[in-house]
C-alpha cells in the first residue's frame, strides 16, 4: 500500500508551516492534539498534516494517521475516517489513537476527549465495513484522494444495508457532539443522518427546526431564520404526503 502525503490528500499542495504557538517543550505531535482537545481542528489539521514530512514508518506518522481520521468522523466525512483508520493500521497495526488515549487514560481535553473515543469506534466500524468487504461495496482504500473528492455522494448512494451503517454512525456522533456541547458539528450530522434517510419524520421535524445556540453576527441571524424557514416548508410538504399533522410548531421561535 503506497501511503500518500496527508498535505496532499487534503490540500493538493506541501504545507511547510503550521499554525499556532507551541511550546518549546511540546512536540508537533503534543501541540497537535492539544489543539485537537480546544477544538481547533484546522490548526491541529495542518499540524498533523506536517508530520506526513517525517519517516513514514514512525509511531508519531501512525499516530497523525488515527487523528486525522478522528478529525475527518467529527467533522462528517466518515469514509475518509475509515481510509485513515485503515492507513494507519497498515504501518502499524498497534499504535493507539492517541486522541482516543486521552479519554482512556482519564488526560484533560476540555470536554473533548469522550468524543474522540466514540469516533474513533466510528472509524474503526467504518473501514472494517467499507475498506474489509464487509459490505456490498467495497471502496478503494488507498486511493484517498478520489474518495474524498466524492465522499458526499458516496454516503447517499450506498446500499440500504451500507446506508444503515452510516445513518448509525452519524447518530451516534451526533449524539455524542450534543452532550459534550459541540452543537454545531452535532446538528451537521443530524443532518447527513437527514440525507440518508429524507423520509424520517421525527429526524427531519428536529433538523427543519433546530437553531444555532449562539449567532456570530446579524447576517448569521438572517441566515439561520431563512433556513428555518425552508426547513419548515419541506417539513409541513413532508407531512402532508404522508398525512401527518403538526401541531407545535407555532411554538418555534428565534430572534
Amino acid at each position: 500500500v503506497k501511503i500518500l502525503p496527508i498535505t496532499y490528500i487534503f490540500f493538493g499542495i506541501t504545507i511547510l508551516v503550521a499554525s499556532g504557538i507551541s511550546s518549546s517543550h511540546e512536540s508537533v505531535l503534543e501541540h497537535a492534539i492539544r489543539l485537537s482537545c480546544e477544538g481547533e481542528f484546522e490548526a491541529a489539521t495542518e499540524l498533523f498534516s506536517s508530520i506526513s514530512q517525517r519517516d513514514s514508518s514512525s509511531n508519531e506518522y501512525v499516530a497523525s494517521l488515527h487523528s486525522l481520521g478522528n478529525i475527518a468522523a467529527i467533522q462528517g466525512n466518515l469514509l475518509l475516517s475509515g481510509i485513515f483508520h485503515g492507513l494507519a493500521k497498515e504501518v502499524n497495526p498497534d499504535v493507539m489513537p492517541p486522541l482516543a488515549l486521552m479519554h482512556l487514560e482519564g488526560k484533560p481535553c476540555n470536554g473533548m476527549g469522550e468524543i474522540f473515543w466514540v469516533s474513533s469506534f466510528v472509524k474503526k466500524d467504518v473501514y472494517e465495513y467499507f475498506c474489509q468487504a464487509q459490505g456490498q461495496q467495497q471502496l478503494n482504500c488507498t486511493n484517498i484522494s478520489f474518495q474524498f473528492n466524492n465522499i458526499g455522494y458516496d454516503e447517499v448512494s450506498f446500499s440500504t444495508a451500507e446506508s444503515d451503517m452510516l445513518y448509525d454512525a452519524h447518530i451516534s456522533l451526533a449524539t455524542q457532539l450534543g452532550i459534550s456541547g459541540a452543537v454545531d458539528y452535532a446538528q451537521l450530522h443530524y443532518e447527513k443522518a437527514g440525507e440518508i434517510r429524507p423520509n424520517e419524520m421525527e429526524l427531519q421535524l428536529r433538523n427543519a427546526i433546530s437553531v444555532p445556540v449562539v449567532y456570530k453576527s446579524l447576517n448569521h441571524v438572517e441566515e439561520s431564520r431563512k433556513k428555518l424557514e425552508r426547513g419548515v416548508d419541506r417539513l409541513l410538504t413532508l407531512a402532508l404526503s404522508r398525512n401527518y399533522k403538526i401541531k407545535s410548531l407555532d411554538h418555534v421561535s428565534m430572534p
